[in-house]
């Protein structure tokens, strides 16, 4: 039963992001269990891939867009909400029951409410950004990996970590995309081949489905 509305984000950032997008990245992770999350990075990796190549003035996307500002606010000062406070929750002993990782963007300062000059701003950021400008580990040191500062981290959150480097084919019922982590191993606090290993994410892969 849904009880209250989703955590706001701002759009324009998730737009300036989209625009700057490479559809060779796929870099995002989730746990995996029952594949529900790897076929939620399934689609919106294909979503990007499609929005950020269009020629199209009204191009749209769809997927699971929070996981995309969540994504972008760990990793970049562009367009990054403050952070207000956290909602109050009730575990009831529960650790299944405890807040995930996005639990400390729920409350966060509104959007600007002049999206479309913030949109420019942010595209000029975006194209100036520079490495001491990014959030290498936003997900802390490789020792005390997954450990926020203000609260206790659902388990399930870090369950299936074995899997993260994982270099695979994702499905979502028509979709498959690549994941490729090794694009971000500086995130994992390892060392970054520089340029990362390429892998063709175009035509081929994605005439792929079920079906073949």
């Amino acid at each position: 039963m849904v009880t209250r509305s989703t955590p706001k984000f701002n759009p324009a950032t998730i737009t300036a992001l989209v625009d700057r997008w490479r559809p060779e990245t796929h870099t995002f992770h989730l746990r995996t269990d029952f594949s529900w999350g790897s076929a939620a990075l399934a689609w919106l990796y294909r979503q990007l891939d499609d929005t950020c190549l269009r020629s199209a003035t009204d191009g749209c996307i769809s997927g699971c867009l929070l996981l995309l500002s969540v994504w972008s606010s760990e990793r970049f000062l562009v367009g990054r909400p403050r952070l207000l406070s956290y909602n109050p929750y009730v575990d009831d002993g529960n650790n299944l029951m405890l807040p995930i990782w996005a639990y400390k963007w729920d409350v966060v300062s509104d959007p600007p409410t002049d999206p479309v000059a913030a949109y420019r701003r942010y595209t000029n950021e975006f194209d100036t950004i520079t490495m001491d400008q990014v959030t290498w580990e936003p997900y802390g040191p490789r020792g005390n990996f997954g450990v926020p500062d203000d609260y206790v981290l659902n388990p399930k959150c870090t369950e299936e970590a074995h899997l993260w480097l994982m270099c695979c084919p994702m499905v979502c019922m028509c979709v498959v995309e690549h994941h490729q982590p090794q694009r971000v191993m500086t995130q994992f606090g390892l060392f970054q081949v520089n340029p990362p290993e390429w892998k063709d994410t175009d035509i081929g892969l994605h005439g792929l489905d079920r079906k073949k």
